[in-house]
């Protein structure tokens, strides 16, 4: 998909929470804002989205005492943001129960999630497979590190869950290779 770059308009107010991400996906056992899924995006910014990314904004309106959330959705075409709409109009929604207003409605917008062919089989033995292979640990980090730079909460998951249980990761990975003779490491993590 091609790649464009848009400015995410500011707040109305800045005095309240505000923010804006992709959505990738939706989550409907999740509540609020954490049942959409995806990358950050900066406020009052240029970033760099993907032609016909759906990008929720969120904001509080209203005065100082009395405001409340919220939400409109846009996409990206040619290089703009447009308002969404749907055969019940804009997508948008104010007030605290915003995301069950929204969240159907924006999942009917995204394309259906790719499948997953291994998601019956055990992480153990994934694991136990990709150590078999010469390039296993290379390209499960190539794709963690891609899955990262683009705000992937499974693989923000996958990296905490990975530096919690080996705390002292370097030496590990320094006696693994001493132990393996002269392997080569993958994309220089030793060097």
């Amino acid at each position: 998909m091609a790649k464009v770059i848009v400015k995410v308009p500011e707040a109305e107010d800045r005095r309240f929470p505000s923010w804006a991400k992709v959505v990738r996906r939706v989550i409907p056992s999740r509540h609020g804002g954490y049942a959409f899924e995806g990358k950050w995006l900066r406020r009052g910014q240029l970033n760099e989205v993907d032609e016909g990314a759906v990008i929720l904004l969120y904001e509080e309106v209203g005065s100082r005492k009395y405001h409340d959330p919220y939400a409109r959705v846009m996409i990206v075409k040619e290089g703009k943001l447009v308002p969404a709409k749907d055969d019940r109009g804009a997508l948008e929604a104010e007030g605290r129960d915003w995301a069950l207003q929204l969240r159907d409605r924006i999942a009917a917008l995204l394309p259906p999630e790719e499948p997953r062919p291994y998601g019956d089989v055990r992480s153990e033995e994934l694991a136990e497979e990709l150590a078999r292979r010469p390039d296993g640990a290379e390209v499960y980090l190539k794709a963690l590190m891609a899955a990262l730079r683009d705000g992937d909460q499974d693989a923000m998951a996958a990296a905490k869950h990975i530096l919690e249980s080996m705390p002292n990761l370097q030496a590990a990975l320094r006696e693994a290779r001493k132990a393996a003779g002269e392997l080569q490491w993958p994309l220089g993590i030793l060097e």
